[in-house]
């Protein structure tokens, strides 16, 4: 009679345990096993971000840190066809200065590249503190390791942290969507492999304001606000404690078409003061615009940002300064990497040619990776049958 009731136990134990495993598998297969682009929310930031992490470990000579100023005004495959060093733009728009720390944690994580740019931008903004949570989500979304996203939420006072470190507890409705799911299955081999543009992103159009304002001796300073100054401080401490020998700070170049906008600059001119004054090597390229050949009113599609044209300018001067006076030398990439890269370099010529067009024709669209992907990946196949 004993036997027969522990026989019974364990039948009972065994079929609960097998009911429990059913019901838990699938649910940590999608939190964790599936690739990202199926749990996590996408769009053209998020996407530069997990391709950062798809470049193979420590393959990377330099990696650009900021905001849209960064992956508008510097191509990675431009430099990598003219000058062979390899780089990426870890960046998203409106990056707010007090994330810098966390995004600079993440590229040591990962890459150990000769140079990182830091573009200062995000310490311009009004408040650099004030951080939108939709900035933090794409930012932790990208994580590959659930540790790192769970050290990153834990800074922030954030509900429901469960659904920043698994994000099935939220999207799981997507993921019962069929169509939603076989859309996503169908992206992976692209999104899964680095980027076809290495994170390049620009907008069509050639904005002319007629009358802007010479800013190549305008060196007057402007205090920063207290949130300012104390998000800047709190990064230049964080760069220091890491002991990171080979960091420049760097600001590239704006269009100044009104003296409203001038304070701007005049901050910008006080950021390099502050930075400089730390002990950290500032490269100052809002001074340097007749140097790089710069046609404010063919150059720029805003106050903000390069097009195209603007973008293979600054490329070409911003990468002979690496490789010249740096001294950078670019490391040796494996023959997978090398092929990788100059598929790049395909993609890029024709993403660059098709802009352009799109400038001439007076034809305003933002041009990315995400929005032409049936283009660009027939200009790779074509470059695999080569």
């Amino acid at each position: 009679m004993k036997m027969e009731q522990k026989n019974n136990k364990a039948k009972l134990f065994f079929g609960r345990s097998v009911k429990l495993i059913a019901l838990l598998l699938p649910i940590f297969i999608m939190a964790v096993l599936l690739p990202k682009p199926i749990v996590f929310n996408s769009d053209t930031d998020a996407n530069r971000l997990h391709q950062f992490y798809n470049e193979p470990k420590n393959s990377l000579d330099v990696v650009l840190l900021g905001a849209s100023d960064v992956f508008t005004g510097f191509s990675s495959a431009e430099a990598y066809q003219k000058y062979g060093f390899t780089s990426y733009p870890f960046a998203i728009n409106s990056l707010p200065g007090s994330l810098y720390k966390n995004y600079l944690a993440q590229i040591l994580k990962y890459q150990q590249p000769e140079l990182i740019l830091i573009e200062v931008n995000g310490f311009l903004y009004e408040d650099p503190t004030e951080i939108d949570e939709t900035r933090v989500r794409v930012f932790v979304d990208s994580m590959p390791r659930c540790t790192d996203r769970w050290k990153t939420v834990s800074q922030f006072d954030y509900d429901e942290k469960a659904s920043w470190v698994f994000p099935f507890v939220r999207l799981h409705r997507d993921l019962m969507d069929p169509s939603k799911l076989k859309s996503a299955i169908s992206g992976l081999p692209e999104i899964k492999s680095p980027g076809l543009l290495k994170g390049f992103y620009t907008y069509t159009a050639c904005d002319n304001p007629g009358n802007y304002i010479p800013t190549q001796d305008y060196y007057q300073t402007e205090k920063l606000n207290a949130e300012q100054e104390a998000s800047l401080l709190e990064f230049l401490e964080f760069c220091k404690k890491e002991n990171i020998p080979n960091i420049v700070f760097t600001r590239f170049p704006h269009r100044y078409g009104a003296e409203d906008r001038l304070s701007r600059l005049r901050r910008s001119n006080e950021i390099q003061k502050i930075v400089t004054q730390n002990g950290f090597p500032f490269l100052d390229l809002e001074h340097k615009v007749d140097e790089i050949g710069f046609d404010y009113g063919k150059d720029f599609y805003n106050d903000e940002h390069c097009n195209v044209h603007g973008q293979v300018k600054l490329t070409d001067y911003l990468s002979k300064w690496i490789i010249t006076e740096y001294g950078l030398v670019p490391r040796a990439q494996d023959e997978a990497n090398q092929k990788q890269w100059n598929r790049a370099v395909q993609c890029m010529e024709w993403m660059h040619d098709y802009a352009a067009q799109q400038i001439q024709s007076g034809e305003g669209m933002w041009v990315s990776e995400d929005n032409l992907q049936a283009e660009l990946k027939k200009v790779a196949e074509d470059f695999g049958k080569a």
